[in-house]
Formats: structure tokens, sequence, C-alpha cells
């Protein structure tokens, strides 16, 4: 059985210690969140495959060796893009997280930690330009690390577009429009870079990447 460990919040970087905690339990009771009325009960029990979903794997790797103890397998999805701080002002590290992304890969192996280069927004102050660059940097720098990076390009939901409206009506940035001819150049550049760092370039929620 796959667990994901989450995609509504980072449980690794925010509340592994009550991960732990629902493991030495045994289940956790999952919400809802269009009906807070209807509560599933997960089991947690051994053997089962985590997916873990987080930008700074640290916890992670701290864990690695009592989850495996414990009879869990499990591998990291790693987001990090090392974006301009407007957009990310509460991401970790990038250079630590990175490091962590290392070390993990050493103490388990790199199949195990997958980088997401998510999402892939356009704006002025990041243009395609700035993403071939951005990304061909991080791809070197974990030139070994991982096997598998994962794109998406930017799908707009109310919390970050309010967000994102305020910095533009601010004059901090201005979206790019969605041109689709440039947009499969991109993918296709960045997987050709993908590929040049002994990595496979996959698409979340995005058109097929098998001809880039």
């Amino acid at each position: 059985m796959v667990i994901s460990v989450s995609r509504r919040c980072d449980i690794p970087r925010f509340a592994f210690a009550w991960f732990m905690e629902r493991l030495d339990a045994g289940h956790v009771d999952v919400k809802n969140p269009f009906n807070s009325q209807q509560i599933r009960r997960v089991s947690l029990s051994a053997p089962a495959l985590f997916a873990f979903w987080t930008r700074d794997p640290a916890s992670i790797l701290e864990n690695a060796g009592e989850l495996e103890r414990r009879g869990f397998g499990f591998f990291a999805m790693c987001s990090l893009t090392d974006y301009p701080a407007l957009l990310e002002p509460n991401a970790p590290n990038s250079d630590a997280v990175m490091q962590t992304m290392k070390r993990l890969a050493q103490k388990t192996t790199p199949d195990r930690v997958i980088w997401r280069y998510d999402p892939v927004f356009l704006s002025d102050i990041t243009d395609y330009d700035f993403h071939r660059r951005n990304f061909a940097n991080l791809a070197a720098r974990l030139n070994g690390t991982v096997k598998r990076v994962i794109v998406s390009m930017y799908d707009g939901y109310a919390k970050p577009e309010k967000r994102l409206a305020k910095l533009e009506q601010g004059g901090s940035l201005k979206r790019l429009a969605h041109n689709a001819d440039a947009v499969r150049k991109l993918l296709a550049e960045l997987a050709q870079i993908a590929r040049r760092e002994g990595m496979e370039m996959q698409s979340c929620a995005e058109e097929d990447l098998s001809a880039c």
C-alpha cells in the first residue's frame, strides 16, 4: 500500500514528530477537506510505502533508519525551485536542501530521492531564460543525487492567486502570457538538460513529455 504524506501540507517539514506518533498509534484519521464530518481512518501498519512530499527532507533523513527498522519503505519528492524570495519568502535555504537530498541519497539510494521543479511559474522575474539557467544550475548540482525530476506548469489556486494579484498590483512582478509553443520548447530544453545530468524528466498533470 502506498500512502501519500502529504499533498495537503508539508508534514515532513512541519509535523514529522506528529507523524511518528501516528505510526506508534498505527493509524491516522483523515478529514474530507470539503466535508469535515466525513472522516476516513488510514492504517499505518507495516508493510507500507510512504510517498513523502516536502521542501525540506531533513526529518526524513534523520528518521530513515527508524522507518526501515519498522518495516516501512519510502521515497521523498523534494520541491526545489530556488525562485526569488519575492515568490518564495518562506522557502528553506536551497543549498541546505540540496545537501540534505545528497545525504539522503547516500544513506538510502538515489532512486528514493525525487526532485520536483514545480511549479514552473512564468513572469518578468522568472521568464523562459531564467528557467533555462536556473534549472541547469540546479540539475548540475544534483547530478548523482537524483535520477528523476518532475515538472509542472503553474496552475492558479485561490490562495496563491490572491498573493500574486497583490504583487502585480504593487508593480513587483508581471505575469507572462501563456504561449503553448514557447512552453513546449522550454519543456523540451529542460528535458535535454535533465538527460545531460543523468536524470529522467517526467511531467505532473502535464502533456506527455516522451517526445522531449
